[in-house]
C-alpha cells in the first residue's frame, strides 16, 4: 500500500492523502489493509490517521457509502475485502 501526502502543509484544514493498493502481499500489508477494511466499513480514517477531531468521511457531503465501492469487484479487492 502507497501511503502519500502533500511534502508540506500550508494550510489551516487536513489535507487529503492518498492510498494506493500497489504493493506486495506480505503478512504486514495484509494485516493493515485488513484493519483499514474495518475502519473503512465504519466510515473512519485509517489506522495512520488517528485524529479522534478529524472529520468521518461518513460526514463528507458527498459520502456515497461502502455499498458504491463494494459493488464492483475491482472495489472489492482494492479495499482487501478478500482478506477480511
Amino acid at each position: 500500500m502507497i501511503h502519500a501526502v502533500e511534502v508540506k502543509h500550508e494550510g489551516t484544514r487536513f489535507s487529503s492523502v492518498v492510498y494506493v493498493g500497489a504493493t506486495p502481499s506480505t503478512p504486514s500489508n495484509r494485516a493493515y489493509i485488513k484493519e483499514q477494511f474495518r475502519l473503512f466499513t465504519l466510515g473512519l480514517p485509517p489506522q495512520d490517521f488517528p485524529n479522534p477531531d478529524a472529520v468521518k468521511e461518513c460526514d463528507m457531503a458527498g459520502y456515497v457509502g461502502k455499498e458504491a465501492i463494494l459493488s464492483g469487484e475491482m472495489g472489492r479487492k482494492a479495499m482487501g475485502f478478500g482478506l477480511a
